[in-house]
């Protein structure tokens, strides 16, 4: 039976002590002791353990289909993996990321921070105590659309309005209050730098 599907008889006898067997590869191993924690015992499946499992070796796209399914709206993609050590096998599933494009040093504001009237997007600027309507173009959405690269129209270390400013104009006085959180009181957190924002990913 096990030359049948690949494996060894030595092998699938030597399944009960998976853990220290030599017969059995780590990646081998994690995939075993993932399914025991699943089926066969009460241990909770921590995030270790699953980024264990889903953890594989990146490796380049190879050539994609010229067109999409007119029913699915899907497009096939093959890659070549690499798998000396025939940790992979024919039917398992797999997870993987697609970047579609890098835009390194881009600002990055909060979503609060950004208006827009019309078709316009658009933000204010602290400038000492006033603040100017500044026209920007937003880029991609990361943080589950907390946040927005801003492609055009915002300078890096320039600050922007990211409460109120909905309630105030071009030329307006305001008072800056920095890593606040202008709704609790409570310390916020820093908005994060991009230096290497990616594309929209898609898993």
């Amino acid at each position: 039976m096990g030359s049948r599907l690949g494996v060894s008889d030595e092998k699938i006898l030597a399944l009960g002590d998976y853990a220290t067997s030599p017969l059995y590869t780590e990646a081998e191993r994690v995939a075993l002791e993932y399914t025991d924690a699943i089926t066969l015992s009460d241990r909770d499946v921590g995030d270790d353990l699953f980024a264990q499992l889903t953890t594989k070796p990146k490796e380049p796209a190879a050539p994609v289909a010229p067109a999409f399914d007119p029913i699915t709206r899907t497009l096939d993609a093959e890659v070549q993996l690499s798998n000396t050590d025939g940790e992979l096998r024919a039917g398992m599933y797999g997870r993987a990321s697609v970047r579609l494009e890098v835009h390194p040093q881009v600002p990055v504001v909060a979503v609060n921070a950004i208006q827009q009237s019309e078709a316009q997007k658009y933000v204010f600027v602290v400038n000492g105590s006033t603040v100017a309507r500044r026209p920007v173009q937003v880029g991609v959405d990361f943080s589950d659309g907390q946040l927005f690269e801003i492609t055009q129209g915002l300078a890096a270390g320039e600050e922007v309005v990211t409460a109120g400013a909905d309630a105030i104009g071009d030329g307006a006085t305001v008072r800056a209050t920095r890593d606040i959180d202008p709704y609790t009181g409570a310390k916020a957190s820093v908005v994060p730098s991009a230096p290497d924002v990616g594309g929209t990913k898609k898993d």
